[in-house]
């Protein structure tokens, strides 16, 4: 059962087994920086008391190790794990624990959203119906990644339709998710549509504007939310995939792009969601590589907590543990003070830095 938020930290206790079994689980909708750890079943403190479990190299790795590892795949987190020397299966008493974290040492944070999809890279979930054919969509890099296809009037002409059919890799239980947030870059208007398992399609009023059947236009605009409503009728069917429709009354051009970058359950950021960095990108930062659209200057760097920026404009500062916006600002200064030691993210205009607090 998915909830509008993923707990900062989910814990999983371990009870009796055998010594040597193992076990796998899946936890769903939960963004590529996810954490996780092991821990004592007694007095576990956010911080102490536990240890990082490794990560697989792959799933099929993970599913034949006799080791306990974990990997994630498509926004799902699969974790196995091997039961500790002393286990014994007639034992009353937890074990060990489990931890899934959204920050870098399992402290408690904010709870985050559940993301759907994320298309920081192609997610071949997806397919483009067209009524010529069907086709995979394109990976676009830029702006956190997204999934692109275009539409000519050609395709919509004497009433044709262009799909962008996502199917997920399960059912889902939506009971208690009241909106799904869509984040659009430069796309034209449309419909979004849900299905269900029993194979019935409805669509999805948008929350906002007069038209409830489409969602509003993102032209000329970057990293557009749009929420939609999920109908209270339908809510104890389970849901299988969503379904993007260009029509041609949504055509603003004889050729529109349709770029999709991430699905999450719940509101937008900018009504109480979480705003987030690509995992991808925190991993390139974080493992020291260079990142090619770095655009502006930062120093010093690392310093106490004051940095300057060789250019002047709107700037982001983000938490590379948990790739969460923690501050905002405008010109050429940059104030951490105040902040714990570590690695932030700055963004400005669409580039990035790595900078250090000591």
């Amino acid at each position: 059962l998915l909830k509008d938020k993923i707990p900062s930290r989910t814990r999983l206790e371990v009870f009796s087994m055998p010594v040597g079994e193992s076990f796998i689980f899946e936890y769903p909708n939960v963004p590529q920086n996810i954490k996780v750890f092991e821990g004592d079943a007694v007095g576990f403190v956010g911080g102490n008391n536990y240890s990082a479990i490794p990560l697989a190299t792959s799933l099929n790795n993970l599913r034949n190790t006799n080791e306990t590892r974990w990997f994630w795949k498509d926004n799902t987190a699969y974790v196995k794990y091997k039961l500790p020397a002393g286990a014994v299966f007639n034992s009353t008493n937890a074990m060990k624990n489990v931890f899934l974290c959204l920050d870098g040492n399992c402290a408690n944070s904010a709870d985050s959203p559940p993301i759907v999809a994320d298309f920081n890279r192609l997610d071949n979930r997806g397919v483009v119906k067209k009524p010529s054919g069907n086709n995979l969509p394109n990976f676009d890099a830029s702006n956190n990644g997204s999934n692109t296809y275009s539409v000519t009037n050609a395709d919509v002409a004497n009433g044709g339709v262009v799909d962008f059919n996502l199917t997920f890799d399960g059912k889902q239980n939506w009971e208690d998710i009241t909106n799904i947030s869509v984040q659009f870059t430069d796309s034209p208007a449309g419909v979004l549509f849900i299905k269900y398992i029993d194979n019935t399609i409805e669509s999805l009023p948008f929350s906002g504007g007069n038209n409830t059947s489409t969602y509003l236009s993102s032209k000329g605009q970057t990293n557009v939310y749009r929420k939609f409503n999920i109908p209270i009728s339908n809510k104890n069917k389970e849901v299988i995939g969503l379904t993007f429709r260009t029509r041609q009354a949504d055509m603003q051009s004889s050729t529109e792009t349709i770029k999709i970058n991430e699905i999450r359950l719940g509101p937008p950021p900018a009504e109480g969601g979480l705003p987030t960095l690509s995992p991808d990108l925190i991993t390139s930062l974080n493992d020291n590589e260079n990142v090619a659209n770095k655009g502006f200057l930062v120093y010093p760097n690392p310093s106490k907590g004051l940095f300057n920026l060789s250019l002047s404009g709107n700037w982001k500062v983000f938490s590379i543990a948990n790739a969460k916006e923690i501050k905002a600002g405008n010109g050429k200064k940059v104030d951490l003070t105040g902040f714990a030691k570590g690695i932030y993210i700055i963004k400005m205009n669409n580039s990035y830095q790595k900078v250090v607090i000591e």
